[in-house]
């Protein structure tokens, strides 16, 4: 019992951020090799050129090609951001929806997978606004590890 209130009070500080103690954080950059010849990204019409480009720069980076045959389709289904007031803050909610479809043309094979990842994070008392864009570009950068880590479990070599 002791270890449960333990892990709910570190859980809780961990998505709820004083604004002095912000430090930006890192996209892992391990790759996942797919055992195929072609990978495209497809991105919602409605996203900003600044998040496409954030994607585009994710996906090349995490998804590496290394077979003979068949592609890779990485689609960004959606992405959902919720901006909501609490006491002395705000909280910063992120839902991302991507699926990926891996294709083996020459064996009329085709495995679709679905994503989802939720993160939040909340900012307290005094905070300037290069604060608040470092937690949202966190809550982005903690949202993309999720999905990558869910990625190459599923479908990575």
């Amino acid at each position: 019992m002791y270890r449960l209130v333990i892990l709910f009070i570190f859980s809780f500080y961990a998505c709820s951020t004083p604004a002095d103690m912000i430090k930006k954080i890192n996209l892992e950059d391990e790759s996942i090799y797919i055992d195929v010849v072609e990978k495209s990204l497809q991105t919602p019409s409605s996203l900003s050129i600044d998040k496409k480009k954030y994607f585009n720069k994710w996906f090349n980076t995490i998804f590496k090609t290394n077979g003979f045959s068949g592609s890779l389709i990485v689609e960004i289904k959606s992405v959902k951001e919720i901006v909501s007031k609490i006491e002395n803050g705000e909280k910063f909610e992120l839902i991302i929806t991507l699926e990926t479809i891996v294709e083996k043309k020459l064996l009329s094979k085709r495995k679709i997978s679905e994503f989802t990842v939720n993160e939040y994070a909340k900012i307290e008392g005094s905070y300037s606004r290069n604060e608040y864009e470092i937690l949202v570009s966190n809550t982005y950068d903690r949202s993309l590890n999720k999905l990558r880590n869910s990625i190459h479990t599923q479908i990575g070599n």
